[in-house]
């Protein structure tokens, strides 16, 4: 009543555009300030420092930001959130090239190659980030429906699941002829995390190509525990203790046997379904996950650094010494300085290398999509993971890898002009995807799947293209599998 005395209708309307402006702003600012006071007075490079700064917050406004006073036209689990979020976490890594501490990949590049190469790659990365948003709004801001929270169970009854059994069968046996061709249990990959996801050698054990060719089966498990709950919420119930017992089992055998960014993707996933099919979930609990997504992976990289040392490691021998261990400052510290996940750091390394020492690859990595999805067994000699390829450049002989990020990678095919038009390329398809898949659909299929696959948009800006596709394409098979001979009522 009171607005309306106040204000005409277009006058309220420029109202709430410069309130919800003025309080972006305020974010933003409390962010500049945060960096100003923590990371300026140690920084040794006051424009790497502000390049940072720079390229961070344009991610920040890009994504969290955007949300506040969007109206529902953009939300916590929008494509552009999670991607840029991704962003963030890669530039933001650039605060300790500003500070002169360095990842071990870059101590053999001379000092200021790494700060040239940097003022480039920020710069890239900078017109790159503009780029992927730019398109993406073009595609997507041409739409006026709001985006509910909720979708009403009633009209998104999901019966006659036979694809659903068969999926679930595929994904146990693929994970007991996983455990068996490697012949370790589940508590083997909790002490020796490093050992899984490069099996390409050896006819038995961790390095069989058919154990790595039923991981992929595997994967199946995260679809079918997904796929699970929408199907619940479809029919206007709630999970029941079956349910929530076969969640439970899967995030065990995913923490044990996979990254942990994959552990991180299937719970959002969950919390995507329950907040659309089942109940709104608030806000700020969901926001909430980060910070705790962050301490996961800090407790990841302490227990890696715990049994990596032992000569023969244990869990509950590594357990008690990780308790001992965790604590706030080396935490903080880690989410700075940490390599989890790959970051601008590695752009500042490859960049040196391809193009100068190395050729550029021309597109090859990009075609790997094709390979990855061929078995090692049936093509003993195919080519090596593009993370693995890279962390040889690194040490050689190892078996660790370390994924180039997407920028980087598309710099390494096609320099820096093609990171720039392949950034508008890739946001221009995410926001065609969104658009007609949930904007303008109502339908379940297309929901389990936007479900299943925007997690792992934040894992693009730092992980190898190919096989984040080829995880996509696993799941988008597993689902239409789920949805064979199944009817919608």
């Amino acid at each position: 009543m009171l607005k309306s005395l106040l204000f005409n209708s277009s006058e309220y309307k420029l109202y709430k555009i410069y309130n919800t402006f003025t309080i972006r702003i305020f974010i933003l600012i409390l962010y500049i300030f945060f960096c100003l006071i923590f990371f300026f007075p140690s920084n040794n490079q006051i424009i790497t420092f502000f390049e940072t700064l720079t390229i961070s917050s344009l991610s920040l406004w890009f994504g969290l930001i955007s949300i506040i006073g969007s109206n529902g036209q953009r939300r916590l689990y929008d494509p552009a959130t999670f991607f840029n979020l991704g962003l963030f976490y890669y530039c933001f890594k650039g605060f300790s090239i500003s500070l002169d501490i360095f990842p071990n990949y870059l101590q053999y590049i001379p000092y200021r190659n790494i700060i040239d190469n940097y003022h480039i790659v920020s710069l890239i990365t900078l017109v790159s980030i503009f780029a992927w948003n730019g398109s993406y709004y073009l595609i997507t801001s041409k739409h006026k429906k709001i985006i509910n929270n909720y979708l009403s169970p009633k009209k998104y009854k999901l019966i006659k699941l036979p694809g659903f059994y068969l999926l679930l069968f595929v994904a146990i046996f693929s994970t007991l002829m996983f455990l068996r061709l490697t012949n370790f249990d589940l508590g083997y990959f909790l002490a020796k995390p490093g050992a899984r996801g490069y099996m390409s050698d050896e006819q038995i054990g961790i390095g069989s190509p058919y154990a790595f060719f039923y991981y992929y089966g595997m994967l199946f498990l995260s679809v079918v525990s997904v796929a699970w709950l929408a199907i619940i919420g479809s029919q206007g119930k709630k999970p029941g203790i079956l349910c929530w017992s076969f969640s439970i089992i899967t995030f065990i055998i995913i923490f044990a046997t996979s990254p942990r960014a994959a552990l991180i993707a299937y719970i959002v996933s969950n919390i995507i379904v329950y907040h659309l099919l089942i109940k709104p979930i608030n806000p700020f609990f969901i926001s909430s996950l980060g910070i705790i997504g962050l301490f996961y992976i800090y407790l990841v990289n302490t227990w890696r650094h715990i049994v990596g040392r032992m000569d023969n490691p244990d869990v509950s021998s590594g357990f008690i010494i990780l308790v001992g261990r965790t604590n706030i400052k080396d935490f903080l510290l880690n989410t700075l300085y940490g390599t989890d996940l790959s970051d601008i750091r590695v752009f500042v390394f490859l960049s040196d290398i391809y193009g100068k020492i190395l050729p550029l690859k021309n597109g090859e990595t990009i075609l790997r999509i094709i390979t990855q999805l061929i078995p090692r067994f049936l093509w003993p000699s195919k080519p090596e993971d593009l993370g693995i390829e890279i962390g040889q450049l690194i040490m050689t002989g190892t078996r660790s890898g370390t994924p180039p990020g997407f920028l980087a990678e598309m710099y390494m095919n096609f320099n820096f002009l093609g990171v720039i038009i392949c950034s508008a390329l890739l946001g221009f398809l995410i926001g065609y995807i969104y658009k007609n898949w949930i904007i303008n659909t109502k339908n379940l299929k297309y929901i389990l799947f936007y479900a299943v696959v925007v997690p792992r948009l934040f894992l693009i800006p730092s992980s190898t293209f190919a096989n984040v596709i080829t995880s996509l394409i696993i799941f988008l098979l597993g689902i239409n599998l789920i949805f064979f001979k199944g009817r919608m009522k």
